[in-house]
């Protein structure tokens, strides 16, 4: 699978924030706010974490890497958040769109129409094999501290 073009109508519709209110973000991703409220989210990168949940514990721990960064960050899944117009804002609200790949991301339609949407906002994608964060895992407060430092 590639990241061709979706036949999912939220990529294709386009959004007008004029007439319809945005749910703060807070509230849209149901964020834990005693990690995040110390962020400030205007001078702050906002990453958006997509795995399977068969990859949560190494989004858990890449996300905490990232947010001891003081980075802005949440995690997707085909899960969370339920609603396809809450996944749509959790895409724009995001600055950059990291994907934890594995065979089950790619088989799972949710996460394929998730990565094609960022793709369709132009949204920075960066893929990381799932393999290559298990290798890292043990220390992966030293990687993000080493490559984004």
């Amino acid at each position: 699978m590639g990241c061709g073009t979706s036949n999912n109508s939220i990529v294709h519709t386009s959004i007008d924030v004029n007439s319809a209110a945005m749910i703060p973000n807070t509230t849209m991703l149901n964020l834990d706010t005693s990690q995040t409220t110390a962020v400030s989210n205007t001078n702050t990168i906002q990453i958006l974490i997509a795995s399977h949940t068969s990859q949560q514990t190494i989004s858990e721990r890449l996300k905490q890497g990232l947010l001891n960064q003081s980075l802005s960050c949440d995690i997707l899944n085909e899960s969370k958040p339920h609603s396809l117009n809450a996944r749509a804002n959790a895409i724009q609200w995001c600055d950059v769109f990291v994907v934890v790949i594995s065979r089950l991301y790619q088989r799972t339609s949710f996460c394929m129409e998730a990565i094609n949407y960022a793709k369709d906002k132009r949204k920075p994608i960066i893929a990381v094999f799932e393999i290559y964060l298990k290798i890292f895992a043990l220390n992966i407060e030293s990687f993000v501290a080493y490559n984004y430092s």
